[in-house]
């Protein structure tokens, strides 16, 4: 992982977090494969008098502010591990209980946003960054730097950047950090060995298992079978983007628990989406007009309309 880091840091906000999105966490594949990106904020956009003048500001930081989310390109680097069985070291903190992956290839490190809210919560502050795994992107606005948790026995501070970046564990700590320069894994007596300590590592073995793997080329379109929830008959699939791809909404047959859909890559990447669960379905049911069914409209009141307008 590549990582920088060049922020200022405006007051804190209480209502920094919001409920936990199971779908802002990275799948075991993306785990590694990860970019961390700062983002500048514009200091010179100052409060005005002429609320119109301000508002014209306003917009236009956003602007630029969106412009930076996708302009700005770091280094990545990909650590292709086996994706069904491998292991993953971690350390158990007591104090206050927290389970932490170790990884000595990140300076940055992560801590669940409702973890850090709830044991330090005079530590947050807003400073916003950018974690970009192959498959996605995800905007995040708090950091916390806290006091080194006792087992490693120094007075430091580490700074934690808010991200639930995995379902199993409560952060990512990252041991490139200049804080603890001499932090090592011992894989062979399995423990994490500081200068002053030694803290024991336990082992994480994923249960994950993918179930679909499709590789998508840039600004293509697959027709692919995927596992969808019900095992036969004619469905209703949602719209919905996966991985950056998008599945449009529309019917198919399921046979077996696997249906074929379009698949869109609309993006300028190679594109490979994984599944590890079916895609949830509707049972198609032509009785429910709410759903399957939609106004047709006259051709006289479609002479007029301008093409673009029907893809707004």
């Amino acid at each position: 992982m590549s990582t920088n880091t060049r922020n200022s840091k405006p007051g804190f906000r209480n209502n920094f977090h919001n409920p936990r999105n199971p779908n802002q966490n990275f799948t075991f594949e993306e785990l590694y494969n990860t970019e961390y990106e700062s983002i500048d904020i514009d200091q010179n956009t100052q409060n005005t008098p002429d609320q119109e003048a301000y508002d014209d500001a306003n917009e236009e930081h956003n602007k630029n502010f969106q412009d930076s989310l996708f302009q700005k390109s770091t280094d990545l680097i990909e650590l292709n591990f086996s994706t069904n069985q491998r292991e993953l070291p971690y350390i158990q903190i007591h104090e206050p209980p927290l389970k932490l992956l170790v990884d000595t290839g990140s300076s940055k490190s992560f801590l669940n946003p409702e973890k850090a809210n709830f044991f330090y919560k005079n530590f947050i502050c807003y400073e916003p960054f950018v974690v970009s795994a192959v498959f996605q992107s995800t905007k995040k606005d708090f950091c916390a730097e806290i006091p080194i948790f006792s087992e490693f026995h120094q007075e430091v501070k580490i700074k934690f950047h808010l991200f639930d970046f995995h379902r199993s564990f409560d952060g990512l700590l990252g041991l490139d950090n200049k804080k603890y320069p001499n932090a090592k894994l011992d894989f062979v007596n399995s423990q994490l060995t500081t200068p002053y300590s030694s803290i024991p590592i336990t082992y994480y073995k994923s249960d994950l298992k993918i179930i679909f793997k499709q590789k998508l080329d840039p600004l293509s379109c697959s027709v692919a079978k995927i596992p969808v929830s019900q095992k036969s008959g004619c469905i209703f699939i949602p719209d919905q983007t996966i991985q950056k791809c998008v599945i449009p909404a529309c019917l198919s047959n399921a046979i077996d628990g696997f249906a074929l859909v379009e698949i869109f890559n609309r993006t300028q990447d190679e594109i490979f989406v994984t599944l590890d669960a079916p895609i949830d379905t509707v049972p198609f049911d032509e009785n429910c007009h709410e759903l399957f069914h939609a106004d047709i409209v006259p051709a006289d009141e479609t002479e007029n309309i301008n093409i673009e307008d029907i893809y707004q």
